[in-house]
């Protein structure tokens, strides 16, 4: 009699997004959290994704005032750390409960009027312009 095959990594990844993506908003991170809990997994697993979480955040802040995804790179590094953390996950569904508010705020704004539209275009780019600023100013200082 043959042992039953684990499912490949294709197939547990997708299980646990859908088990992710089914969880309510504000409770992802810590329904998350508390699965992992559950699961065993060795310490020296534990250690290297706790690391790979830290230099993801480091090249992510780097990103941030240099060219690259360094948003995207942040999300990934605070992810994995949600794994090991209760107040990283926290922090991670108030957060998206924050950005869902905001979202709904803009959406409901952007829809009454063309006077909306365009004050939001217009603190979008001057938000832009900031963060474009910093990151020269940043770079500047980083070259003298």
């Amino acid at each position: 009699m043959s042992e039953p095959e684990s499912p490949n990594l294709s197939t547990r990844l997708r299980s646990r997004w859908r088990s992710f993506a089914d969880a309510r908003p504000g409770h992802r991170f810590v329904e998350q959290y508390h699965r992992r809990r559950r699961v065993r997994s060795s310490t020296l697993g534990s250690l290297f994704e706790i690391l790979i979480g830290i230099a993801l955040l480091v090249v992510g802040l780097t990103m941030l005032v240099t060219p690259g995804p360094g948003i995207v790179m942040l999300l990934l590094g605070l992810s994995l750390l949600a794994h090991h953390s209760l107040w990283v996950s926290s922090a991670l569904d108030r957060a998206e409960l924050r950005l869902r508010q905001w979202g709904a705020w803009l959406r409901r704004h952007w829809q009454t009027s063309a006077l909306s539209r365009l004050l939001i275009c217009f603190a979008g780019l001057l938000l832009t312009g900031l963060m474009v600023g910093a990151a020269v100013l940043g770079l500047m200082l980083y070259r003298q």
